[in-house]
């Protein structure tokens, strides 16, 4: 085997053994009631595959990623005022949302492909977002400051 396939099999191997241990030792066929205890659960059904969970991260991280862009661009000159605060807040709330799902989703125990995701979406979002939110509101009131010294002057 070469070392990539022992690194890929080896946390399915523990967790094999992982499940013998909480059985009790027995190969918790069917057949045998006594191999479930009260501490082992099925696992619950996942909210998508994880094919499906790279297809969430590329088109969700894509939209936040052109909507940033758009914010920054629109921020640095100075233009649109209402629509690029409006859509850092946007992002902030959908960043609250992604990190309340993920919570939810830790607790009915989804697998690591749909916690993940939720979770690099809210943090990034509502960490950047939130972080950037005083400054581009301190650059439109720069700007509009500067307007009101060059109508003074004139």
């Amino acid at each position: 085997m070469t070392a990539v396939t022992v690194v890929l099999l080896t946390p399915l191997c523990l967790a094999g053994q992982a499940n013998e241990q909480i059985a009790g030792g027995r190969s918790g066929r069917a057949d045998q009631p006594a191999a479930r205890t009260a501490r082992t659960k099925p696992a619950p059904r996942a909210w998508w595959k994880p094919w499906q969970a790279g297809l969430v991260r590329g088109i969700a991280g894509s939209a936040v990623g052109c909507v940033g862009g758009l914010i920054g661009v629109l921020g640095g000159l100075g233009r649109a005022r209402r629509l690029v605060l409006g859509l850092t807040k946007g992002i902030i709330f959908f960043g609250l949302g992604c990190l309340a799902l993920m919570v939810v989703a830790l607790l009915q125990a989804q697998p690591f492909w749909v916690y993940y995701p939720l979770g690099l979406m809210g943090a990034m979002s509502v960490g950047v977002c939130a972080f950037l939110l005083p400054t581009i509101r301190r650059r439109y009131e720069q700007l509009e400051l500067r307007k009101m010294q060059a109508m003074d002057a004139s």
